[in-house]
């Protein structure tokens, strides 16, 4: 052993004596910081103290402290990999993703050995899209470490987002063998059965979840939408308010309550949900539309397309934000040439989508090409026959003088649950189709 290594195996032992005795039962209240500050003045070339303070400025949300130590730290041992991997957490929460995977890479050349750095690098990838790199710094780390929790865990929950659901649940079963009050498996697994499309199951372990924490509010917002798509509106509801109890600052839970309460009608009650989403995180533009559509409901037309038209500035390629507008617009005013031209450049975002279909069939019936507007409808069925398609299409039979056919569709929309208001179209149908909007049209739109 030579000089440098007898003074750095000394270090450690005083290192180590001074954080049994003193700073590990103190690590987690606030005087933490000032015995590290202490270690660092009686050991200012010793790149540990500085390491573990960054380590409790990071679990303090302080990042850039914690970044500052952690250079300190690094400066003073350019082979502390632990100091790399710590100030790669760091970049992680601050969404510089590409200088983690860096730090994580460091620390993985000094410390090929490092399990926790391949995972905490998986993570990332796994934000970036990059899966592929993710599976395999999770396998890695299982190869490094057979029964890893944590690797299979996050591997699932990967499997998760590529769709590969059975993966993801053989994954986070074998977690609840390894840790059984893992409560984030139990949550992993409820959402790959909902991407199976077994709700029922899904609410099964949701139920597991919260028997192990009560308090887990992600629990009882995948439950709630479970529910939700179950049409089980006021079990949704008792969960999102839940939700809003234990993460008040939680957007996701008042927007979800919106749903839940527009599904029971309850809509000026979504409208107040939707305004503190919107209080929360003022760019989601989902909660725009949802707001619009409450409004619909409730006969405001206008109000609806103000938020339609702010939706649509947050998420330009929002197909349905767009179709919508256009629908508006044409109960507001007699479309012409101009509006067929903006309906096929709205189905020009995404021309497979299911309303880039109706905007194709509206935009042919304004060019009075009906056969082949009634194609594009019949499209749009095929893929989601929802409200608005048997609208539209309602008013292509009716040109076409198919009045059977057209009456059934319409009704079939307003079955759907077709906002009343969305019937101001057929009005254009007084001009081209008299007799129709006399015995059948017209009382729509003065009932």
């Amino acid at each position: 052993m030579n000089i440098s290594d007898t003074v750095d195996l000394i270090l450690n032992i005083i290192y180590a004596v001074l954080i049994i005795w003193i700073v590990r039962p103190i690590i987690l209240t606030q005087r933490a910081i000032e015995y590290y500050n202490f270690l660092t003045k009686l050991l200012p070339w010793y790149a540990k103290p500085y390491n573990n303070r960054g380590l409790v400025y990071f679990e303090r949300g302080e990042y850039q402290r914690a970044i500052q130590d952690y250079n300190r730290a690094l400066a003073l041992n350019s082979r502390l990999f632990q100091a790399y991997n710590n100030r790669g957490l760091v970049y992680y929460k601050l969404k510089e993703y590409q200088r983690a995977i860096e730090d994580y890479d460091r620390a993985l050349v000094l410390k090929p050995a490092y399990g926790l750095a391949y995972i905490n690098r998986g993570v990332a990838h796994h934000d970036i899209d990059e899966y592929q790199k993710a599976i395999e710094d999770y396998n890695h780390a299982l190869t490094l470490k057979p029964k890893d929790a944590m690797a299979y865990l996050n591997r699932g929950w990967l499997y998760h987002s590529l769709g590969e659901y059975e993966k993801a649940i053989q994954d986070c079963k074998f977690v609840l063998v390894l840790n059984p009050k893992l409560v984030q498996a139990c949550v992993c697994i409820g959402r790959a059965y909902e991407g199976l499309g077994d709700h029922y199951r899904a609410i099964q372990s949701y139920n597991k979840a919260l028997a192990l924490d009560a308090r887990d509010s992600l629990a009882y917002l995948y439950r709630a939408w479970a529910f939700y798509v179950l049409k089980e509106y006021r079990f949704a509801i008792t969960d999102l308010d839940h939700v809003i109890e234990l993460a008040p600052n939680d957007f996701l839970g008042y927007h979800s309550r919106g749903l839940a309460y527009s599904g029971i009608k309850e809509y000026q009650l979504a409208l107040a949900d939707y305004d503190r989403t919107l209080v929360l995180n003022p760019s989601y533009a989902t909660a725009y539309y949802h707001r619009g559509f409450a409004y619909l409901r409730l006969g405001n037309i206008e109000r609806a397309r103000v938020d339609f038209l702010k939706g649509r500035e947050y998420d330009p390629k929002s197909v349905r934000t767009a179709w919508m507008i256009e629908w508006i617009g044409m109960c507001l005013e007699k479309p012409g040439v101009e509006e067929a031209e903006q309906l096929e450049q709205t189905a020009a975002i995404d021309p497979q989508h299911h309303d880039a279909y109706i905007c194709r069939g509206v935009a042919l019936w304004l060019r009075d090409k009906l056969e082949q507007a009634l194609a594009e409808l019949e499209q749009a069925a095929q893929i989601e026959p929802d409200a608005d398609t048997h609208f539209w299409m309602g008013m292509i039979y009716a040109s076409l003088k198919r009045d059977g056919q057209a009456i059934a569709a319409i009704q079939k929309s307003l079955g759907s649950g077709l906002s009343p208001v969305l019937l101001a179209p057929l009005r254009w149908l007084e001009r081209t189709r008299p007799e129709f909007y006399e015995n059948y049209a017209k009382a729509l739109l003065t009932g």
